[in-house]
C-alpha cells in the first residue's frame, strides 16, 4: 500500500452533487481495491493558465490517499473518462507509509472529509508569499529612487 495525492481541476459551473458523485465513484473504487481515501481538500475555483476545453477557470481539488500501484492506472482512467474533469495529476507521496498510523488518523479526521485550505489566495495561485513581496517592493522602490 502506498500514499498517493491526486490534484482534480473540474469544471467551476458543477454543483455541489456532481463533485460529490465524482468522489463518491473513486471512493468506491479504492475501497473495493483495498484503498482509502485521507483526506479531500476544497482549493476553491481558480484562473486557469491557459484555456482548457474552452474553460478560463477551474474548481481545484487534492485527493489523500492509501492505494497499490495498480490501481492508479484505473483511478487516471476513471477521471480522464470523465467530461466535467478538465485536468488531473497524480503523485506518489510515500512508497512506504505507517498504514495503522495513517488509518487511525484518516478515522479521527472523518474520511473523505472536504476541508477548505485557505490556499485559494495564497502561494499556490502563483502569488508571491508576503516576504517576497515586500522584499520585492523594497527592491523596487531603492531602484527607483537610485536612477531618480
Amino acid at each position: 500500500m502506498r500514499r498517493y495525492e491526486t490534484v482534480v481541476v473540474v469544471r467551476q459551473d458543477l454543483s455541489e452533487g456532481q463533485v460529490k458523485d465524482i468522489f463518491q465513484r473513486l471512493e468506491n473504487v479504492l475501497s473495493a481495491n483495498g484503498g482509502q481515501i485521507l483526506s479531500v481538500e476544497d482549493w476553491g475555483i481558480r484562473e486557469l493558465a491557459y484555456k482548457i476545453r474552452h474553460e478560463q477557470r477551474g474548481h481545484y481539488f487534492r485527493l489523500d490517499y492509501l492505494a497499490p500501484g495498480s490501481l492508479i492506472a484505473e483511478i487516471e482512467r476513471m477521471l480522464r473518462l470523465n467530461e466535467a474533469v478538465l485536468r488531473y495529476l497524480s503523485v506518489l507521496l510515500d512508497g512506504n507509509p505507517d498504514v495503522e498510523k495513517l488509518k487511525q488518523e484518516a478515522r479521527t479526521k472523518g474520511t473523505s472529509e472536504v476541508v477548505d485550505t485557505g490556499v485559494s489566495q495564497g502561494v499556490a495561485s502563483g502569488a508571491v508569499p508576503p516576504t517576497e513581496q515586500q522584499s520585492s517592493a523594497e527592491a523596487s522602490e531603492q531602484g527607483e529612487l537610485e536612477q531618480g
